[in-house]
């Protein structure tokens, strides 16, 4: 038979043992209830698909976007035009016209053509501004020609001296970059109406593709970055090679 003063020590032992239980019991509830809350709460969070409609075919193409929710592309119209790029021989090929378009607030804009046929848009700033690339006259993808769309009116970028130029990004100071023909093709920056070969690595061909990186903005910049740096990833046979930081003066 145990005596009164360990009978005493058994039941505060216990006692003890239960009410912290208890405390263990109580956190693991809260901490489920608070991760289920925050699971319930990530699950109603809901994004909504926007139609942005096309020019008069079937098929819309988006390229870029930026901070104020504008949106440019390639939009094909239900025009059709012969065509002998692609084309096997001996036979009659047709392909749908498609143009840059601008989408804001609801409504599409054909933003047109340097003169050809075909175009599209790649990038757009948060002012408003598109670049992208058109061809130049009838139905032949050649010459093709970078450009710089400003209030509606489309600016031909030129070339390097060969017979395209292409255009992948721009920042909210007006600098443009793509790719363009010389004796092969080059990397190119685009300011105030200067087009500046940028060489290649020392391969056949070079493409500079618009960086993520913060050093400076391309497309949807966040004001913090609003500076003067640009960076551009430097792509060779289709590989990334290198990281170029341009530092205005």
């Amino acid at each position: 038979m145990q005596s009164p003063s360990n009978h005493l020590h058994a039941l505060v032992k216990r006692i003890v043992t239960f009410a912290m239980l208890s405390v263990v019991v109580f956190i693991a509830a809260v901490a489920t209830g608070l991760a289920g809350g925050r699971a319930a709460h990530a699950s109603t969070q809901t994004y909504t698909i926007t139609d942005l409609g096309t020019l008069g075919y079937n098929t819309t193409v988006g390229f870029g976007i930026n901070a104020n929710g504008q949106i440019v592309g390639r939009s094909y119209l239900q025009q059709t035009v012969p065509v002998t790029q692609g084309c096997p021989p001996r036979h009659t090929c047709f392909a749908h016209v498609y143009h840059a378009f601008l989408w804001s607030n609801g409504t599409m804009t054909d933003l047109g053509t340097l003169g050809g046929t075909f175009s599209e848009a790649r990038a757009i700033d948060s002012t408003g501004d598109v670049v992208g690339t058109s061809t130049l006259s009838g139905t032949s993808f050649v010459p093709t020609h970078a450009f710089l769309d400003h209030n509606g009116h489309m600016t031909d970028l030129g070339t390097l001296g060969g017979s395209c130029s292409f255009t992948y990004g721009m920042n909210d100071v007006g600098e443009v970059v793509g790719q363009a023909c010389s004796s092969t093709l080059h990397a190119f920056l685009w300011n105030n109406g200067t087009m500046t070969d940028l060489g290649t690595l020392g391969g056949l061909a070079a493409r500079p593709t618009p960086s993520t990186m913060p050093t400076r903005s391309w497309g949807t910049p966040r004001p913090e970055q609003l500076g003067a740096r640009v960076s551009l990833q430097w792509r060779q046979d289709d590989r990334p090679r290198g990281l170029l930081r341009l530092q205005r003066c």
